[in-house]
């Protein structure tokens, strides 16, 4: 009996001990799968990561993008309007362009006429300064032909001639000249009462002459004159003070003395 139990008792315990190396090979192999597992999870998990950091990346670079597309469309806008604001203009520009061509076209024989009448003005006026203001005259002849001139500075030039002229008439002057006299050419000075008459005194002081514009042709003054002529000649050159003087002028040929002419030089 007893040795029937111990056999039974040794049979147990090689079976025992053969279940447990069983179940320490199961176990074994268990953790070898487990640890498997966390090792591709790990790998897995690496994975995903850095799937969702390129995504993160992707994604700022598509806000980013957005944000330059934005960004061009507005300048495109910007642009567009600036270029259609210069469409206009330039349609402007073209309208007024032909606007101008037809005033120069208007413009040029006006000028040219304003020409022909400024050298016949003075031809036919007081012949004071008259070297001078035929020179004007052949200089706008001139410039109305110079082509690197535009029509509104030949205009200017013009006008400014004719203000000039003008001022003549509003102002008196004493200067010396050279004048022909029986076939002599003299110099003497000359004094100009506006446009209203034009005299001349010998250098000597001596002789004093009128103009008379009808006959083109000086007339001799009185020496009773002379004293009104060289202060009108101080006058006009700042050395007296101005004052109310009498000086003959001509009218139709015949001198007139029987009233003051200058009041207020």
């Amino acid at each position: 009996m007893n040795l029937n139990y111990k056999k039974i008792l040794s049979i147990s315990c090689v079976s025992i001990c053969a279940i447990g190396v069983a179940h320490a090979k199961v176990i074994d192999k268990v953790t070898e799968n487990i640890e498997m597992i966390n090792q591709n999870g790990v790998v897995s998990q690496q994975k995903i990561e850095a799937i969702q950091a390129k995504t993160d990346t992707l994604f700022e670079q598509y806000i980013k993008l957005q944000d330059q597309l934005e960004q061009l469309s507005i300048n495109n806008q910007y642009i567009q309007n600036l270029i259609d604001d210069q469409i206009m203009k330039l349609a402007k520009l073209d309208s007024q362009l032909n606007s101008i061509d037809e005033t120069n076209s208007a413009l040029i024989p006006l000028m040219q006429q304003m020409i022909s009448t400024l050298k016949l003005f003075v031809q036919l006026d007081t012949p004071f300064l008259l070297e001078k203001r035929m020179d004007t005259v052949s200089k706008l002849e001139g410039v109305f032909k110079q082509s690197n001139l535009s029509i509104a500075q030949k205009y200017q030039q013009i006008l400014q001639a004719y203000v000039i002229e003008s001022q003549y008439g509003q102002t008196i002057e004493t200067y010396q000249g050279q004048l022909n006299i029986n076939g002599q050419n003299l110099t003497v000075q000359f004094f100009r009462m506006g446009r209203l008459a034009l005299y001349y005194r010998s250098i000597d002081q001596k002789n004093a002459y009128v103009w008379n514009n009808k006959n083109k042709t000086w007339i001799e003054l009185d020496s009773s004159h002379m004293f009104s002529l060289d202060k009108a000649m101080k006058m006009a050159q700042n050395k007296v003070t101005p004052a109310l003087i009498s000086l003959p002028v001509v009218w139709d040929s015949v001198i007139n003395s029987a009233k003051p002419k200058g009041a207020g030089l």
